[in-house]
């Protein structure tokens, strides 16, 4: 008779804290892990994913590093499954912070190596690293060409890169939500986009009347930093139009990007230009479910995997897998 896998009952234990106020996690985290506070027996999903993206390693998983890690759970998680040595990096500190704090749930969260950074500029030498994670932050990105060519640089030869996000732009279901969250990214009163550019350019060019001042912020979504300021002095003082955005809707201080929508397949080939062996994988969802639910989802995620690539217009998830080519 096999023992029952220890992992699982590790993040029940965390959810089951932070849901009864034994430890108070940020409101991030909890909207992020909602349906694991409420029921943290679901949280062999989590385990279950994080196995497969290990899988996807095939291979020793001397180093692995997980770009985007968020609060780390998954980080953890690549530790107590077997990676030998597990580095995270997010570019939110209190993310950062907290995510340390979850080190002392897990046996080996001691070894894993939280750190604030930039995933277009990651902490390793060239060649040192066997697999990249790219798990739901790739649409967050000042700089995805900047990523992949990082991705590169840092992996060892036979290296993977792993790509896994929800914001597939051949989806039809999700299409609409996410440009309304990008024209609420932009509008939102105050802390929109659109105001802070507005807030920049006017104490970068108080001289320059209102109006005008309202025509650059329009013409320079996208840009952001030094780029929105080189952008603004150009329109403002010769009307030069500033260049297309490669994405429009970004945090005009960061760069960060909210919700940038993939083509997987299109994806998949700029990843091939960087020199990677880059391939379309049929999504698997893991369903979270218990019960009936639990069985219905199962179903359906067999469904998306069987019916791929048919089923890409109907599911907004997309995975890449990426083999550094020597």
């Amino acid at each position: 008779m096999t023992s029952p896998d220890p992992v699982p009952a590790i993040l029940e234990r965390l959810f089951s804290e932070a849901a009864s106020g034994a430890i108070e996690p940020p409101g991030m985290f909890r909207r992020t892990f909602e349906p694991f506070l409420a029921r943290p027996e679901r949280a062999h999903a989590l385990v279950r994913e994080a196995r497969y993206i290990l899988d996807t390693g095939r291979g020793a998983l001397a180093r692995v590093v997980d770009a985007g890690c968020g609060f780390g759970l998954h980080a953890y998680l690549y530790r107590q499954l077997g990676a030998l040595q597990v580095e995270g990096v997010e570019m939110d500190p209190a993310r950062v912070e907290w995510g340390r704090r979850l080190a002392a749930f897990f046996p080996a969260g001691r070894e894993v190596s939280l750190r604030t950074g930039d995933a277009c500029a990651l902490p390793a030498h060239d060649g040192t690293v066997d697999l990249l994670v790219v798990r739901e932050s790739a649409s967050h990105v000042h700089d995805d060409e900047a990523l992949w060519a990082e991705a590169r640089r840092v992996l060892v030869p036979g290296g993977r890169l792993y790509i896994r996000d929800f914001n597939n732009s051949l989806d039809l279901t999700t299409r609409g939500e996410r440009r309304d969250y990008w024209r609420r990214a932009e509008e939102v009163p105050e802390r929109g986009y659109r105001d802070r550019r507005r807030a920049l350019l006017s104490a970068w060019h108080p001289e320059i009347a209102a109006d005008r001042i309202e025509d650059a912020v329009e013409r320079t979504r996208g840009a952001y930093g030094a780029a929105l300021k080189e952008a603004s002095v150009r329109l403002l003082s010769g009307g030069f139009e500033p260049p297309a955005p490669a994405f429009p809707v970004r945090d005009p201080d960061t760069g960060m990007a909210h919700e940038r929508e993939f083509h997987p397949w299109v994806l998949a080939r700029r990843l091939r230009r960087h020199g990677f062996r880059a391939r379309v994988l049929p999504p698997r969802l893991f369903a979270s479910g218990l019960g009936l639910r639990g069985r219905l989802g199962a179903v359906r995620d067999a469904a998306v995997r069987w019916t791929y690539p048919l089923s890409s217009f109907v599911t907004p998830l997309f995975e890449v897998l990426a083999i550094r080519s020597p």
